[in-house]
């Protein structure tokens, strides 16, 4: 508990040198000022789809900027030989980059659409969002060395990612694809951040709970056997 305390530390300390909360802060004053003129009904729409989307910055490439700016300071090589294990610098990772998502996006939808929400299916799609694409940014971004190098393989990783906004805003579903889009990774978000609006059967709930529960485990395996490959392994290479 120590090692992660020590991690979580140095997390805040360096997305706060970099700026990450001052551009977390710019998009959320952004995203409350532009939903404030949308009628109540079709901000309860959109506002899952916003946080979702929202979380791909927050998370997606906040992490990859954190990657990239400990290759650049070279101080993952010396994370590499430390006694900090990877699940404990992945964990530390997870946590500050959920938090700081959390604090955004609650912020985004309490003051631009008032308490009338339930709070709880509203953390917990956050920050199993937050998961999904915190793990997921790790897992391409360790494979790169440059924020050149990545941005442009970034597009192309993330897009499949936005597979169930075709399904939430009506595009594309029915028969098969019905449980297609069921089975993406931020489904389960997009359902809990629903049940924060609208009513959502319990059952309904509970698979997406579930669900989301398998998406972050089969990422954090992903994840952490790219820390190994790409990172340990790359470091402490002579």
């Amino acid at each position: 508990m120590k090692r992660l305390g020590a991690a979580i530390r140095t997390d805040v300390r360096l997305q706060l040198r970099n700026g990450f909360y001052h551009a977390a802060a710019f998009i959320a004053v952004f995203s409350i000022l532009g939903l404030r003129y949308l009628p109540a009904q079709m901000r309860e729409f959109v506002l899952p789809a916003l946080v979702v989307s929202n979380l791909l910055i927050g998370t997606f490439y906040f992490i990859a900027g954190l990657v990239l700016l400990e290759k650049a300071e070279r101080s993952l090589q010396a994370i590499a030989v430390t006694p900090l294990r990877g699940h404990e610098y992945l964990a530390a990772k997870v946590i500050t980059l959920g938090v700081l998502s959390l604090i955004e996006n609650s912020a985004i939808v309490v003051l631009s659409h008032g308490f009338r929400i339930h709070i709880l299916p509203l953390i917990l799609g956050i920050l199993m969002g937050a998961a999904v694409y915190t793990l997921f940014g790790f897992a391409v971004v360790a494979r790169y060395s440059s924020i050149n190098e990545f941005l442009l393989p970034s597009i192309v990783w993330a897009t499949p990612l936005f597979v169930p906004f075709l399904h939430y805003f009506g595009l594309w579903g029915g028969g098969f694809w019905e449980l297609f889009f069921a089975l993406q990774p931020l489904q389960p978000s997009l359902i809990l951040m629903r049940a924060a609006f609208v009513p959502v059967p319990a059952i309904e709930l509970a698979l997406a709970i579930g669900a989301g529960a398998l998406w972050i485990l089969i990422f954090w395996v992903w994840t952490h056997r790219g820390y190994a490959r790409f990172v340990v392994r790359e470091e402490v290479a002579p």
